[in-house]
């Protein structure tokens, strides 16, 4: 099976653009964790830039927010993987953030390029982790055979989507929806 990177067209005219989610004014919601969220009521999606609104929309925090339709045709593919949390964008219902519930330890770090935090950078209480990932090889015998939509442990602004989740999605319609395939070895077994 495929897999892609599932990130937003930026190069799309006149679209709008998301940023940070919150609860009132001083409480942010993180949906990168991959854990489900209780949040109590509805989230806002800040615009940090007003144009044309998007079926898939990742914010500059990389949570993707989608129309409720297009979340309904993630959640019957990803079922178990995905929490659908409705949001307003810009006072408008419709929308939510679909938050990505699965980690997979999967970089194939043989093949991958990527640099790690360490003790004697600014974010020392990061050693050890991904700082960035410049190529991303997935090992394919460490991605479960059911995941369709995943965050990549350790480094979860990547989020990953199963040829069958593109395939359902793209059918549907996706307005916004990139997806980028990824090189997939089939390292060591763990």
């Amino acid at each position: 099976m495929g897999y892609f990177r599932l990130i937003d067209d930026i190069e799309i005219p006149r679209r709008r653009h998301l940023g940070e989610i919150s609860c009132g004014p001083r409480r942010l919601v993180n949906f990168l964790d991959g854990v489900p969220v209780d949040i109590g009521e509805v989230p806002s999606v800040e615009v940090t830039h007003f144009g044309r609104p998007l079926e898939f929309c990742l914010t500059g925090f990389g949570v993707p927010v989608e129309t409720t339709a297009l979340c309904a045709v993630v959640s019957r593919i990803a079922d178990g993987d995905v929490e659908v949390v409705p949001v307003e964008v810009a006072g408008q219902a419709g929308f939510a953030v679909l938050n990505c519930v699965k980690l997979v330890s999967c970089i194939d770090e043989a093949r991958s390029e990527f640099t790690k935090w360490t003790s004697t950078d600014y974010r020392a209480d990061l050693a050890g982790q991904y700082r960035s990932v410049t190529r991303l090889v997935l090992n394919g015998h460490k991605v479960p055979p059911h995941a369709n939509l995943f965050r990549v442990e350790g480094w979860q602004v990547a989020l990953i989507a199963s040829e069958h989740l593109k395939d359902a999605m793209s059918k549907h319609g996706c307005f916004g929806a990139k997806f980028v395939p990824l090189p997939t070895s089939q390292g060591l077994r763990p």
